[in-house]
């Protein structure tokens, strides 16, 4: 037990830059997909295993911020009732696990995609680095490192939660000025977005935050 221990302190200990990593690679595909999706009147989040409460907590930060109709499920569930809200270019985000010995829980939530994706849904997958299967499929891809399964949810809530993509369904259009600086100098990285409603906005990524008064509720109600 001591070993497993050990292992366990030392993967948790390695999250901080894998979160970094995401930090410093996936604005663009971020950026990507809110350009895309800013007309989307819905979403839908799906996750099996820890990617579940991943799918939960990504589309309760995007309802809350967007004011727009977004439902997390099991993606187990597919079949039973949330397939039937899937359209044409309904955008529907999966939280895919790693193959890496979980290729059965892998196979699976690759399973729904091909569904959702036969019915003509647009996908946002969040999968680890050099997925082929999800390559295949997806739209759009926010990538995590490699790290444990049970880890995983760390880095996978980062782009979900991000105040950029959470402002889609308020007509964003970004543009990213001085670069991403994370955390480095002691100053909170941030974007600067332009909004189609009020003009130039600077807004924090802090995941997990709420909404404030600069970012695009904000800017909606005024």
């Amino acid at each position: 037990f001591r070993d497993e221990i050990h292992q366990t302190l030392d993967s948790l200990k390695a999250m901080p830059q894998k979160i970094q990593w995401v930090l410093d690679t996936q604005p663009p595909r971020v950026t990507k997909a809110a350009e895309q999706l800013a007309d989307a009147n819905s979403f839908l989040f799906l996750g099996r295993h820890v990617g579940y409460p991943v799918a939960l907590e990504g589309a309760l930060k995007l309802k809350e911020i967007a004011y727009t109709f977004t439902e997390g499920f099991a993606a187990g569930e597919l079949k039973h009732g949330p397939i039937a809200l899937v359209d044409e270019g309904e955008p529907v985000v999966f939280i895919v696990p790693p193959e890496r010995g979980r290729n059965i829980l892998h196979a699976k939530v690759i399973s729904g995609i091909e569904e959702v994706k036969a019915r003509g849904a647009f996908i946002i997958a969040v999968a680890e680095e050099g997925d082929k299967d999800v390559e295949r499929y997806a739209d759009i891809i926010f990538w995590r490192p490699q790290c444990p399964t049970l880890m995983s949810p760390l880095v996978d809530v980062v782009p979900l939660q991000a105040e950029l993509f959470q402002a889609v369904a308020d007509g964003v259009v970004h543009r990213f000025t001085g670069g991403f600086n994370g955390f480095q100098g002691g100053m909170p990285p941030y974007f600067t977005v332009t909004l189609r409603s009020s003009g130039q906005r600077r807004l924090p990524w802090r995941p997990g935050a709420q909404s404030t008064s600069s970012g695009p509720a904000a800017a909606r109600s005024g």
